[in-house]
């Protein structure tokens, strides 16, 4: 009996064990970590993440139009993206447009001044026109290019720039590039500085020929070339002219880039540059442009006024610019524009 026991006893520990056996196998499991990636991303950051600028007028006795940095939109995904981009003013009569240009405007204090920039299909439309009795105060019309958008991230990154004039009247466009000298990422007016490509300053051989202005349909600067390692810059901070005044510091590109110390700045290659501005201005005469194909290192800009729904590429970048017009009727003070981007 006690044998039978001990068997009747051992078939269910048998049991037990080849269950045990089954259920082992049964619970094992394979880990595996998935990374997802944010598809859009704007200026490296996730497309949830709002972009808030503050707008300060001053005056309201004009239209004028602003600008803002651009915000680069990244698509790493494997297929084209379809982008929304919404931008919400703090005030309904604040009117903004998402283009892949900056435009701005600055109007003379003379009360029949005016000063416009406009973008139709891949032409940027400028003009401007009068002055008041300081020279330094004329009507002005740009584009704005942000350095980053550009690649143009130091002096040294600049190797040539040019594009097509169409009906260009009075002085012909000219280039602002903006530097930042203590390397703060911002223009401190009292700190940074200016380099300024134009016309009649460009070629050194040939300096101040001002009765000859091109008008009409050219090339950059026509007969004077484009900006490249050859064309003469002047210091903004310093005198305008006449050329070859104590107080007129100029050099070609290739100069400013091995370095020159004018009116107490130091600047070289390394020195940062903050954006790039295509403009013309009243200081001369009533001036107007349309401008088209501008070429930064070889490579063509993007023209256009982006729709609220627009494509980027698959692996691609996609830059855009909030412009803002500030119309007559809204008076002085401090505004906020919320922009929003999202994708589907």
């Amino acid at each position: 009996m006690k044998g039978k026991k001990f068997l009747t006893f051992g078939i269910p520990i048998l049991a037990l064990a080849l269950v045990s056996a089954v259920l082992v196998t049964h619970l094992i499991s394979v880990e595996q970590d998935i990374q997802v990636d944010q598809a859009i991303s704007v200026n490296g950051q996730p497309v949830d993440t709002s972009i808030t600028e503050s707008l300060i007028t001053t005056s309201n006795g004009w239209e004028q139009k602003f600008t803002s940095q651009s915000y680069k939109i990244s698509n790493i995904a494997e297929r084209d993206l379809n982008v929304d981009v919404l931008s919400v003013p703090s005030d309904l009569d604040l009117s903004v447009s998402h283009d892949t240009i900056g435009l701005s405007t600055t109007w003379s204090s003379d009360a029949s001044a005016f000063a416009d920039a406009s973008i139709s299909g891949s032409t940027v439309s400028l003009e401007a026109n009068v002055h008041a009795v300081d020279w330094s105060d004329a009507s002005e019309s740009r584009i704005t290019l942000d350095g980053a958008d550009i690649k143009i991230y130091t002096l040294n990154d600049l190797a040539n720039m040019s594009w097509d004039v169409s009906t260009g009247l009075g002085y012909a466009p000219h280039v602002d590039v903006y530097l930042d000298l203590n390397d703060n990422g911002v223009y401190d007016s009292g700190t940074d500085d200016v380099l300024v490509f134009e016309y009649a300053k460009v070629d050194n051989t040939n300096c101040d020929n001002s009765g000859s202005y091109p008008t009409g349909s050219f090339d950059t600067f026509n007969d004077k070339g484009i900006i490249d390692g050859s064309a003469f810059a002047w210091l903004n901070s310093g005198s305008p002219g006449a050329c070859g005044s104590p107080t007129y510091y100029a050099h070609s590109l290739d100069d400013w880039k091995v370095g020159q110390t004018e009116n107490g700045k130091t600047i070289d290659g390394n020195t940062k540059v903050l954006r790039l501005e295509l403009e013309i201005d009243a200081w001369v005469s009533d001036s107007s442009a349309d401008i088209s194909n501008i070429v930064v290192n070889g490579v063509q800009k993007e023209i256009a006024t982006l729709g609220g729904t627009f494509t980027v590429d698959s692996n691609s970048n996609r830059t855009f610019y909030v412009n803002k017009l500030i119309p007559t009727s809204l008076s002085a003070g401090t505004y906020s524009i919320d922009t929003t981007v999202d994708y589907a």
